[in-house]
């Protein structure tokens, strides 16, 4: 082999080592800053101070859940407008959330609201503005009474986040489709789910969690590219020029002036106009019913389910009534919820290897999930949390102080408001 081939081959040996060295140096560096950014997000989540707040509405409640799509609307001002790269670099800051929750127990059906302490003044302005009459108090978180987890020797549990089937800016059956003219004829959005907490017994608990963190516009933009797909309009193209492009079209019409009128960006032939698409009326239907959801303000939200019980009086009956429960709210034209599989406790959706003790795992997890009010983060292979875009009027289908004429037995309301005494009250020295 001569010398020049000889010294080509090493200099290519050598070329070659120095690429994996710096691959690898780019690599351990990629890990490290990843590894670093998510220690600082989850130090900061970490130190998140939060309150619990019960949700206490007089029983002669007249409002509709349309005072609670007010109160959803008014939280979105938990929305940063976008957090800058260096916040989360620094700080490992992130988008903040609130867990809107319903427990139905033995004792009775409450409503409470998780929170950063932060927040508390705007959920009580929010409230007080809608529902003058509720009462707000500070409580001790209602988790601290359980075990620390479950599956354990006692207790067992049946679980789920629900997603949306389709994208979230297809609506769900919200609260205005079960309104009537007169409370006679009107039904509760949430009358069958109050009605399955209401038969729980023992040891038994039925816990209901939203957990909403505010939306961009990313989901309303596409929101908006499907009504113009369903009404047949063409892709807006972005227009596209440099100084070269400008300046070529300057000369062209300078040269051509005298003959024909100056154009820019194009010919100035008149383009053929796009043939009116005429839609029937499911067509019509869907673009309404999405414009109408895009119209309101959105929320991120994993929305979960779980069912609590002693092993020996577990009860899968009533797993069937709050599935029925939450049927409701499907439509079959336009959305519906179904059971997230990575989080699903299933048997047949935790793999085919080591079952028993992958479901338990699962369990656990997301009972850890639900006590920590955990968010969009894949905590386990065995659970992996998906959010789904509710507006202000889905949510407030879903959770919402129950009107007057809902009658469930065990649903626990103000039977007295709390008053200031009068002015003119005589005191003693």
């Amino acid at each position: 082999m001569s010398p020049i081939v000889s010294s080509l081959i090493h200099s290519l040996l050598g070329l070659v080592d120095l690429g994996i060295f710096l691959a690898l140096v780019f690599g351990a560096v990629a890990i490290y800053t990843d590894w670093l950014i998510h220690s600082k997000i989850h130090r900061y989540i970490h130190n998140i101070k939060w309150i619990t707040l019960e949700i206490r509405v007089p029983s002669a409640n007249f409002k509709s859940a349309k005072a609670m799509e007010q109160v959803f609307t008014s939280l979105h001002g938990i929305y940063s407008f976008g957090i800058k790269p260096e916040e989360v670099y620094k700080e490992g800051k992130v988008e903040d959330w609130i867990s809107c929750e319903i427990v139905g127990s033995a004792d009775g059906v409450k409503f409470y609201i998780t929170t950063p302490s932060k927040f508390r003044n705007l959920i009580e302005s929010s409230f007080f503005s809608q529902y003058p009459d509720v009462e707000i108090e500070e409580v001790e978180d209602y988790m601290k009474h359980l075990p620390e987890v479950i599956p354990n020797g006692d207790y067992d549990l049946f679980g789920q986040d629900y997603i949306l089937a389709r994208d979230g800016f297809y609506p769900i059956r919200t609260y205005q489709e079960f309104e009537g003219i007169k409370e006679e004829v009107s039904t509760d959005s949430l009358a069958p789910l109050m009605e399955a907490m209401s038969n729980l017994k023992g040891e038994e608990r039925i816990l209901m969690q939203l957990l909403i963190k505010a939306a961009g516009d990313s989901w309303k933009k596409k929101g908006e590219a499907e009504i113009a797909k369903i009404a047949g309009q063409p892709k807006k193209e972005e227009k596209k020029g440099d100084v070269l492009t400008s300046s070529g079209q300057f000369t062209k019409n300078l040269i051509l002036a005298p003959i024909i009128y100056p154009t820019w960006g194009g010919s100035p032939e008149k383009k053929a106009e796009q043939p009116v698409k005429f839609l029937n009326p499911y067509e019509q239907n869907t673009a309404k019913a999405i414009a109408v959801k895009i119209g309101k303000v959105g929320f991120e939200t994993i929305f979960r389910v779980i069912y609590i019980d002693k092993k020996e009086g577990f009860n899968k009956a009533n797993l069937s009534a709050l599935s029925g429960a939450l049927r409701v709210f499907n439509t079959q034209d336009l959305n519906s919820f179904r059971p997230g599989n990575g989080t699903l406790t299933s048997s047949s959706k935790v793999g085919r290897t080591f079952k028993k003790q992958r479901l338990l795992e699962r369990k656990r997890l997301l009972f850890r999930a639900y006590k920590e009010r955990l968010v969009k983060l894949q905590i386990h292979q065995y659970l992996h949390l998906q959010d789904s875009v509710l507006n202000a009027e889905e949510l407030a289908t879903l959770y919402h102080p129950p009107a007057s004429f809902v009658q469930a037995p065990r649903l626990t309301q103000l039977e007295a408001k709390k008053g200031t005494p009068p002015m003119n009250l005589p005191v003693s020295e």
